[in-house]
């Protein structure tokens, strides 16, 4: 029942997998803040990402990463104006693979940027930013970081009063914790993203060399100097006034040897990102004319692109004329560029740049020391948790026991898996007639029984090219722990139902998904063409036209095969192999009936005529689709704790589903794209007993609340119930806190089960429900350990009358808000390990490791033996 789990369900909620240390911090935050006038400021909140990690835009897609996220504590003297804006080295992606839905992050630098109207100085802007990060390889979980703004007004700008009536000479910086910060004019500390900001205010008054009527800034980008290999373009940006008033804005590019920088004049289509200014303040200036480049431009062949692109070698100068009123002094922006050498192209980057006209600039910048994490505790901060304690998870009393089972499925399996996929969409509408038709189109337009045979062979094996690159593509746009990550949480659960929803009602013939028709015709007008190319094209377009059918077996199968990933899984570095095994075992079954019938013509008469019972197959599909579907709410209403989809709900649901699928077997009930039901025949009458014994079988459970073995993974755990809940399950005594834990286990002198578990991990259940259940199991975490179940993924506030209030991990500087981002660092921290189901014996001072951890176990027999192993040892410590 779990291999049909995994393959006719659209999305698998799986566990992360990947070992993580305690201290990857990728991610540091800066803030600061500008006077603007007339009371306003601007935050400004600066993300930095170690080479190869990103961060993520605020704006949410359905399929996409969790968003930045700005919180600002409600307070009287602030009021947001307009919304945070984004600046950087923003980058938008794969809106093609999301339909549209644009997926936007940041690499190397992300700015957001938002104005407030302030009614006193005197006091701190606070809040907090939640972000997400990921690499190539992994996500780590969304953090949240703190921040404390302490605005001031430029000493030598008059303004009108604020509310506090503090006259602006007299405005100081405001210090949110006692430490010692080096208040030098040029002092920048960077704040690591998992400390807070709070911390000293310093403010930094750059004195601009004067030059007559030029005045010149420095690179605000940390890469000053002469440009090389590793900073190949250094800028300096130079203003000069006019005869007429107005101002040029120079910017200067210092370009490595080898290097080239592109023009702001080039076609992006073409390849390369043109050089881009953009201005971010102030608004009441414009632009004259057209920014003008240095003569040294270069049109010529880039063998990086392969095309003739304007560029800059060695040196680059642009500059733009601007009119302003006489009132602005200040103008800000940034740029972005994109460098490259004959062999490789660096990341587009963005350099901000301020160009200052009265020869002074007010950077208040809120900076973070070096400090202990104790020192980030504010008013916001309930207690202390230290997520890191004396165990040494290197180390155990001994090796006996069982070990754990690998719980991905072989590579055979994942083969068949596929193959399995192949032949249900062989069986549907869009797939099936195509057979024949296509067969005959090779045998009667070949001039001889082999040619016909080579073209069929041809047509196969570009099926199989077509979907194995599909697989590919898709997968490495999404990335691995993207579709990881969404197993747990809430919010992507319930568009999965949605989305699943969706697919069965249009199994059900109420509407159909396809691809544009544009799509199909552009591929149909090649495939006209003959030859090689022609007969790739004809599969191509069976690949677009049959959609509808094969889209939801895709997807399934490819987020089934993706999950687990680990560096061993992966072919170059970087191709998941389980999804391109899937995909290859797919098309190879979606291919083999166009090859053999070729070959072997008259088999073509012992195939069944198309007719009603493809229809069948589909609404068959569409009834399972339907029920898996409350899989994915089931995990939402856990971990947001909704109370909802509890036990009986769920499985009475199935019950209606399964009902139903029988009732249409019977032809009892019909849709839209049926007939009458004129006899009843064999197929149909064994499915529709077979579902009428299915729903019975599920009905049961809810007389005995027994867990049925073919539900684990599926069902929410029996205990989670309107009429009988309990805790735990099988009615165990569980803590569900490790400190409570370890006092319980010192009064009763037993050893510790440590299990770490979440509500959205299907092996965790199955685990519960195939091996806890058993006696022999069961009796001892009942009798002989003190059981601790930490759940990682629940979102339940440790605090919930008030956001702001957190626990501070004075091992990490982070802030806990959620029970499960507290057992995760605690996990992270103690074993770096952040996979579920994970289960640690410990002896009863919370200290030792009694034996080798474990983590998904199906075989009772070795998981029985861990046991075991780790009693024997507790028990040879006593005795000693």
């Amino acid at each position: 029942m779990r291999l049909c789990f995994n393959f006719l369900c659209i999305l698998v909620l799986t566990t992360l997998c990947f070992n993580v240390s305690a201290q990857l911090n990728p991610v540091s935050w800066e803030f600061s803040s500008n006077y603007l006038g007339e009371n306003e400021f601007e935050l400004i909140a600066t993300a930095t990402m170690e080479d190869g990690w990103y961060t993520y835009s605020q704006e949410e897609s359905e399929d996409g990463p969790n968003p930045t996220y700005f919180e600002y504590y409600d307070s009287d003297h602030f009021e947001l104006v307009g919304k945070t804006t984004e600046s950087g080295n923003r980058k938008e992606a794969f809106e093609k693979a999301f339909g549209g839905v644009k997926v936007i992050k940041f690499i190397g630098e992300g700015i957001f940027t938002q104005k407030v109207k302030v009614t006193d100085t005197s006091l701190p802007i606070e809040g907090y930013v939640t972000y997400m990060t990921c690499n190539g390889e992994m996500c780590l979980p969304p953090k949240d970081v703190e921040f404390s703004y302490t605005v001031s007004v430029p000493k030598n700008i008059v303004v009108e009063s604020f509310d506090n009536e503090v006259p602006p000479a007299q405005i100081e910086s405001k210090t949110s914790v006692e430490n010692d910060v080096d208040q030098e004019s040029n002092a920048k500390i960077n704040l690591s993203d998992h400390e807070s900001t709070s911390a000293k205010d310093v403010e930094k008054v750059n004195q601009i060399p004067s030059f007559g009527n030029v005045g010149k800034q420095g690179d605000t980008y940390a890469n000053s100097g002469l440009a090389d290999n590793d900073n190949p373009v250094v800028w300096d940006f130079e203003w000069e006034k006019l005869e007429n008033g107005n101002h040029q804005l120079i910017f200067h590019a210092d370009i490595a040897d080898g290097w080239s920088l592109y023009s702001s004049y080039i076609d992006e289509s073409v390849g390369p990102m043109p050089t881009v200014f953009e201005y971010t303040s102030p608004t009441n200036f414009e632009k004259v004319g057209d920014l003008i480049e240095s003569d040294n431009v270069q049109t010529k062949f880039d063998k990086v692109f392969g095309a003739e692109i304007s560029k800059f070698l060695n040196y680059a100068k642009f500059v733009q004329e601007i009119r302003s009123e006489p009132s602005v002094e200040i103008i800000e922006g940034y740029l972005s560029y994109m460098t490259c050498n004959d062999e490789t192209c660096l990341p587009p980057k963005d350099v901000d740049f301020l160009f200052s006209f009265n020869g002074l600039v007010d950077n208040s910048t809120i900076v973070e020391s070096e400090m202990n994490p104790v020192a980030l505790a504010n008013e916001s901060t309930r207690d202390l948790f230290n997520s890191k304690r004396d165990i040494n998870s290197d180390e155990y009393l001994t090796d006996c026991g069982g070990h754990e089972s690998d719980a991905k499925d072989s590579l055979l399996t994942i083969f068949i898996l596929g193959f399995l996929g192949g032949l249900v969409a062989l069986l549907t509408p869009c797939v099936f007639p195509m057979i024949p038709l296509t067969v005959s189109f090779f045998t009667n337009s070949a001039g001889t029984k082999a040619e016909g045979l080579r073209k069929a062979i041809l047509y196969g094996i570009s099926i199989i090219v077509i979907y194995i690159l599909i697989g590919i593509v898709l997968t490495s746009i999404f990335g691995p722990t993207i579709l990881n990550r969404m197993s747990v949480d809430p919010y992507f659960n319930m568009i999965f139902f949605v989305l699943l929803v969706v697919f069965a009602f249009s199994f059900f013939g109420f509407f159909e998904l396809t691809l544009p028709s544009s799509w199909v015709n552009s591929s149909d007008r090649a495939a006209d063409k003959g030859g090689v190319f022609g007969i790739f094209f004809m599969a191509f377009t069976l690949a677009l036209v049959s959609f509808s059918c094969t889209g939801p077996i895709i997807g399934t199968l490819l987020v089934e095969t993706v999950r687990d990933i680990s560096p061993e899984s992966l072919a170059f570095g970087f191709i998941p192999k389980r999804p391109l095994l899937g995909m290859f075992g797919f098309s190879v079954a979606l291919a083999l009936p166009f090859t053999l019938f070729a070959a072997f013509p008259a088999w073509l008469n012992s195939l069944p005529k198309s007719g009603s019972w493809m229809t069948n197959v589909k609404v068959t599909l569409g009834f399972l689709e339907l029920a898996f579907a409350f899989k994915f709410f089931s995990v939402a209403d856990m971990v947001r704790h909704w109370g909802i989809m509890k036990y009986e709900l769920f499985m009475a649901i199935w019950v209606v589903i399964f009902l139903g699928l029988a009732l249409y077997q019977f032809g009892m009930i019909r849709f839209p794209h049926d007939g009458p039901l004129k006899k009843l025949g064999t197929s149909r009458l064994v499915v529709g007993l077979a579902s009428l014994l299915f729903s019975i079988y599920v009905g049961y459970s809810l007389y005995n609340y027994k867990p049925l073995s073919v539900m684990s993974g599926l069902a929410p755990p029996v205990h989670y119930n309107f009429f009988n809940p309990m805790d735990c399950p099988f009615g165990l005594e569980c803590y569900k806190d490790f400190d409570l834990g370890v006092t319980a286990a010192k009064e009763q002198n037993k050893p510790i089960f440590v299990d770490f578990t979440g509500y959205g991990c299907v092996n965790c259940r199955e685990m519960e429900e195939n091996v806890w259940i058993q006696e022999e199991v069961l009796s001892k975490l009942k009798n002989d350990f003190i059981v601790v179940s930490l759940y990682v993924d629940d979102q339940a506030r440790l605090f919930p009358e008030d956001k702001k209030a957190h626990l501070l991990d004075v091992n990490t500087g982070d802030r806990l808000r959620t029970v499960g981002s507290k057992w995760a660092s605690f996990e992270i921290s103690n074993f770096e390990k952040s996979s579920q189901p994970y289960y640690v014996l410990m002896h009863n001072d919370g200290k030792t490791i009694l034996n080798k951890p474990i983590a998904y176990t199906p075989d009772v027999e070795t998981y029985n033996a861990f046991l075991e192993c780790g009693l024997s040892a507790f028990q040879s410590i006593a005795l000693n």
